[in-house]
């Protein structure tokens, strides 16, 4: 089993039973007990879980809200200004895919009122469109608390025989080499599915993210039609970026 697999597995014993040993995920994986430690530690960085002795518990309702607020005030001012620029990419009727990322609910905050059908996995999108006059569309799945957005094997069946003029997603890291990077395997799934859907992927990212590499792969840069970034972003590194075939524009 994949490492993916058994977090998949892990969060879905704890939405029924709130607490898992390290013990009896060892048997039931048939893994080491310092793999498991392994998982555990992996996905209490992703903030879904908190470790225990022996075994780790869900975190609460409250550590999901401070957690998600926290993400929401990092570079704030960049995520607006590259929002703005990648709402002029969006046009009257067309499907767009969006991620759970705090700089695609930028984008869903810039928005004006118009005939554009969204289809995403995040709680915020949904609930920040709502009153926008916007058709809206939730994969569901598994909700994962920290990051208020539906995973899992429900949310990618929900990407299937979909296909959209644009897919908005961000990243936590990227580089040329290793390419865009995140921190959860789960989600990185679901931009996976979303980018191999789209006609043109878009890859939202402030300067900060530059150089930064994640714990998963999501793609290579080639993958990205366009890149849109802040006035920080170190010149030489946009102008490999474009050197590469990717369009990159500043906000």
């Amino acid at each position: 089993m994949l490492p993916v697999d058994r977090h998949s597995e892990i969060l879905r014993m704890l939405d029924s039973s709130n607490v898992v040993k390290v013990s009896d995920l060892s048997g039931r994986f048939k893994v080491s007990e310092e793999t498991v430690r392994r998982d555990l530690e992996r996905l209490e960085q992703d903030g879904v879980v908190r470790r225990i002795y022996g075994g780790a518990v869900r975190v609460s309702g409250r550590a999901m809200e401070l957690s998600f607020q926290k993400r929401q005030a990092r570079n704030l001012e960049q995520k607006r200004r590259i929002a703005l620029l990648a709402k002029e990419l969006v046009s009257d009727g067309e499907s767009i895919l969006m991620d759970s990322s705090t700089s695609a609910l930028e984008l869903a905050r810039a928005l004006p009122h118009m005939r554009v059908t969204v289809l995403t996995n995040a709680v915020t999108t949904v609930i920040e469109l709502a009153n926008k006059g916007i058709d809206v569309m939730s994969t569901g799945g598994v909700l994962r608390q920290n990051n208020l957005s539906f995973v899992g094997p429900i949310a990618e069946r929900a990407l299937e025989g979909y296909y959209v003029d644009k897919a908005f997603v961000s990243c936590r890291g990227l580089t040329l080499r290793e390419g865009a990077t995140d921190a959860s395997d789960l989600e990185v799934e679901l931009k996976r599915r979303m980018l191999r859907a789209a006609k043109r992927a878009i890859l939202l990212v402030d300067s900060t993210k530059f150089g930064q590499v994640g714990f998963c792969s999501i793609c290579p840069l080639s993958d990205f039609h366009t890149v849109i970034t802040d006035c920080k972003a170190p010149a030489h590194v946009v102008d490999e970026v474009r050197d590469a075939g990717v369009t990159v524009l500043i906000a």
